[in-house]
């Protein structure tokens, strides 16, 4: 092999390198944003576990104790999914508090896959559109 030809391998290699750190650099972030999603804790066990039972006892009756996810899959976003059930949920009985449907939604995130953290979850509107069930680990 004369030197030429090694000489343009090399470049071509380097060329390739290039593109693949450029290519990573970019879709690095993107990757990441979407794994740190799925990641976030945004509610408390003991959240979780009072929203199952409000959901038992107001929900499952109508909606069947494992359509949750199912559910919540069906809303671009956990605030558009907390909007239509504090909005209209139960059907047939006495609205529930804000903090009764926030405790609904953590159960909903902990059915997902979705890992439970120090902090409870709010009703922030704000907070919720950044949940979306897609970022599931278990996503529907």
């Amino acid at each position: 092999m004369n030197r030429t030809t090694a000489g343009r391998r090399a470049q071509a290699k380097s060329i390739v390198g290039r593109a693949l750190v450029a290519a990573l650099a970019v879709a690095a972030p993107l990757l990441i944003g979407t794994a740190a999603a799925a990641q976030t804790a945004w509610y408390t066990a003991e959240q979780a576990e009072r929203g199952a039972r409000t959901y038992f006892a107001n929900c499952a009756g109508c909606h069947g104790a494992n359509q949750t996810a199912e559910r919540f899959a069906e809303y671009p976003d956990a605030a558009s999914f907390f909007n239509f059930i504090s909005g209209s949920m139960p059907y047939d009985g006495d609205q529930l508090s804000m903090a009764k449907y926030t405790e609904i939604v953590a159960f909903v995130l902990s059915e997902l896959g979705f890992p439970a953290g120090d902090t409870e979850l709010t009703s922030d509107r704000a907070v919720l559109a950044q949940i979306s069930a897609s970022d599931a680990p278990a996503a529907p």
